[in-house]
């Protein structure tokens, strides 16, 4: 993507898709297999995947189908520990991913406003490239996206309610989902997950543990911005049977004090 420009804030204009380059399929794999044997134990990766192991070789089809016999046995074996283990998967993201967002952060020191701009920004992005005909992550914008994503508040990373901030993705392919036919269309334009959005469509779906990973990655985001570790939950997604995929971050007494005005 070309052309940014200042926006009246004076925050240059960031799209996530110009700041941040997701991991290839077998690095987000080896994450997994690592979180998965800090969080349970070693060799739990050898017992789950055992037979039907997540490769990069693989599609979209067979990831999913891997995927759901691999969490089938990790959440029969230690549910708790190994949604915790996917938190921490984070996409194969790292704090360097966002090392932008805190240096933005850093000219507000407020949460409400730093989460405004990230919005504002995000959504002159999507009008950019629906202007322009340009896609976002490969998916076309049309003015029913765009008009679509200036009703939901919470869109991309988020905003502050209370001692929470919500975070609310956009659909994978949000054209599709505002046209589909049913529910189960509905879920599968949604879902972002590679590792899981196959099985919606089938009469066998990935577990919800996956969306720990989504989770873990609005995480990484605001314990960057924020500088600390943070708590978290997935309160609805595709995958638990549910038409959008939303994440609540936790705040601190001493976050709110720090970086809020009306705390």
């Amino acid at each position: 993507m070309t052309g940014r420009k200042d926006n009246c804030t004076g925050m240059k204009e960031k799209s996530m898709s110009e700041e941040i380059r997701y991991p290839e399929n077998q690095k987000i794999i080896d994450c997994m297999k690592r979180e998965v044997e800090n969080a349970v134990g070693n060799g739990t990766w050898d017992k789950i995947t055992s037979g039907h192991c997540p490769s990069s070789s693989m599609d979209n089809k067979a990831l999913s189908a891997a995927a759901c016999s691999m969490l089938e046995k990790l959440d029969t074996l230690e549910q708790n520990k190994g949604r915790a283990a996917f938190v921490k998967v984070r996409h194969g993201l790292t704090g360097e991913d966002f090392r932008w967002a805190r240096e933005e952060f850093l000219k507000y020191n407020d949460i409400d406003k730093f989460a405004e701009v990230i919005l504002q920004n995000q959504l002159e992005t999507l009008k950019r490239l629906k202007d322009s005909n340009e896609s976002f992550y490969g998916q076309a914008i049309t003015e029913q996206v765009y008009q679509f994503a200036l009703t939901v508040p919470d869109l991309f990373y988020g905003k502050r309610y209370g001692n929470r901030i919500l975070s609310t993705a956009i659909p994978f392919h949000a054209h599709e989902y505002l046209n589909a036919e049913n529910d189960k269309e509905k879920r599968y334009f949604m879902c972002h997950c590679q590792f899981a959005r196959e099985s919606i469509l089938t009469d066998r779906t990935v577990s919800d543990t996956m969306c720990s990973c989504s989770l873990g990655h609005n995480l990484m985001f605001w314990e960057t911005v924020l500088d600390m570790e943070l708590e978290g939950e997935v309160l609805h997604s595709a995958l638990r049977g549910e038409e959008r995929c939303q994440f609540a971050i936790f705040l601190p007494d001493e976050i709110l004090q720090k970086y809020t005005s009306n705390e």
